[in-house]
Formats: structure tokens, C-alpha cells, sequence
């Protein structure tokens, strides 16, 4: 069976399609059609590997079609779910976009409050029902069955699409809160953001002083505003951004220089092996990026 990494290049390089597919496609219809048919192509890839080499256990099938499949599948619905929510967009002024965009929030509301149990259990991380709710062919109590959409019990439990259908909706609940900000701080869409990027509150977890070191280089090769910041505005942004405190950055960078054994370029050095690492095992996917010019 494919492993967690090789399941999560393929979804990194399906999101990239999607935002190639985003980027040349501004005709709603044809930008939808065109992301169901990348995200379908996936699944049934994905599918495919399940049938052919299996799980190795249960808890592998479990991580599967609780993590895996459903993040695959949420992207699918969330095209939908985006589509109509332009689609359906008739509201003209400013008081009643924000309407529209309340009643959509209280939809999904709606259907969190339907499947009230199994949100909770999602939002929870739980795991006591597991063997029941992602295991193919599990016989369920009535009270934890759902309906359906994706018939397909070969590649299709009990809770699968529900936990797709909730990360999805989720997203779009994000997407829409987000377009409300633009709406009520400067009277237009601030510019559309793919859902769900901001799900998850990101941390910094190395070293302060690692932190440090990518702040000086940030800075010094020019990266932000085309040259034009403060070093302590770099900072700043760093630490609010990654939620690190960065106020000794001076002392931390004398540290730096001061280094006799270790590389003044420690944390750097680290990155580019570890990125030269995993372009070179094998056929590990390697996003497309622009090479930045530094000075």
C-alpha cells in the first residue's frame, strides 16, 4: 500500500493543479469543469492504488478513510459548493451580499446541527467508533448510518464522505467569512484566497534563534517589498505570523555571527539538505516554483 508521504504528494500536486486551473480559467462553468475532472482523475488513481495493493491493517484502512480519502474528496465538493455560491449570487448591494452570505453560513450551520453527533466526534478527533465508521463493510446501528452519495463499498464507509462533506464546508465557511471581512472593511471582495489554507493555526516550533536566521535572510536578500522593509518589520512579521516571540533578535543574531564550529548558516544549511534530500529520492514529486534571484 502507498504510504502517508506518496498520498500527500499527490495531494500537493493536485492543489497545484488547481491553482494553474484557477489562475488561466475565470469562466465559472468551465473553471468547475475543468477542477472535477483533475479531482476525479485523482480519486479514482487513488481508488485504483486501494484495490490493487490493499491496507496492511486496520488502523491503516482507518487512517485512510478518515484522513486520506475524505481530504481528497472535500476538494471536490468544495468546487461545487464554490460554484454555486457565485452561481447563485443575485445580490446587488452591499447590505444584501451580506445577507446572501449570512443565510449560506447559517446553511452550513444547519447541516453541522443535522449530523450534530458526527461533527462532533469529527471536530473531537475521536476514535472509539473507528472500527465501525471507516472499515469497509462494518455493520453499523442504525443511529450511526448515513446516506450516501458515493455507492461504492469496495472504496466507501459508513462516515468517509461525511467527514469530506464537513472538512468542505468548513473551508467554504472560511471563504465566505472571509469575503465578509472585505465587504465590511472596504466595500468589495478582498480577493479570493483557496479555502482552506488558513484551516489549521500554524506555529512555529524550532528554535527561536533558527527563527532569527530566516528573518536576516528574508530581509537581507530583498524578499519583502521588493527591498523596501525594516529588519524589525521583517520581524515583527515573523514572530506574528508564526506566533514566535522574536524580541531578542539582535542579541540571537550576534549569537549567529559569533558561531566558531557550528555554520554561521546552520538553519539554512539544514533546509536545503533536507529539500535536496527529497528531490532526490526517487520519484518524489517536485513542486514547479520560480527561482528567487538573490542578490
Amino acid at each position: 500500500m502507498e504510504n502517508v508521504k506518496d498520498f500527500e504528494e499527490m495531494y500537493v500536486e493536485l492543489e497545484n493543479q488547481l491553482g494553474l486551473i484557477a489562475e488561466r480559467e475565470q469562466r465559472p462553468l468551465q473553471k468547475m469543469v475543468a477542477t472535477l475532472t483533475a479531482i476525479r482523475a485523482v480519486l479514482q488513481d487513488l481508488r485504483e492504488k486501494v484495490l490493487a495493493a490493499g491496507f496492511d491493517g486496520t488502523a491503516a484502512e482507518i487512517s485512510f478513510f478518515k484522513v486520506t480519502k475524505p481530504r481528497f474528496f472535500s476538494l471536490q465538493i468544495l468546487e461545487t459548493e464554490l460554484y454555486h455560491l457565485e452561481n447563485c449570487r443575485k445580490a446587488v448591494t452591499l447590505d444584501e451580499l451580506r445577507s446572501y452570505y449570512g443565510d449560506e453560513l447559517k446553511s452550513i450551520g444547519r447541516f453541522f446541527n443535522q449530523y450534530a453527533f458526527q461533527y462532533e466526534y469529527y471536530r473531537m478527533k475521536a476514535d472509539e467508533l473507528d472500527g465501525l465508521c471507516f472499515v469497509r463493510g462494518a455493520a453499523l446501528q442504525s443511529m450511526l448510518v448515513t446516506d450516501l452519495p458515493d455507492n461504492d463499498p469496495e472504496f466507501t464507509t459508513a462516515w468517509d464522505y461525511l467527514f469530506a462533506k464537513f472538512r468542505a464546508l468548513e473551508m467554504l465557511r472560511d471563504h465566505i467569512l472571509h469575503l465578509l471581512e472585505g465587504l465590511n472593511g472596504q466595500g468589495a471582495d478582498l480577493g479570493f484566497i483557496r479555502p482552506g489554507r488558513k484551516a489549521v493555526p500554524l506555529k512555529w516550533t524550532g528554535d527561536t534563534i533558527h527563527a532569527v536566521e530566516l528573518g536576516y535572510s528574508i530581509w537581507v536578500s530583498d524578499q519583502v517589498n521588493g527591498g523596501d522593509a525594516e529588519l524589525a518589520d521583517v520581524m515583527h512579521w515573523l514572530s506574528t505570523t508564526l506566533d514566535v516571540d522574536l524580541s531578542r533578535y539582535t542579541r540571537l543574531f550576534v549569537e549567529i555571527k559569533a558561531r566558531k564550529i557550528l555554520s554561521k548558516t546552520k538553519f539554512l544549511d539544514l533546509m536545503k539538505d533536507a529539500v535536496m534530500r527529497y528531490m532526490n529520492q526517487g520519484d518524489a514529486y517536485k513542486p514547479v516554483r520560480k527561482a528567487k534571484r538573490i542578490p
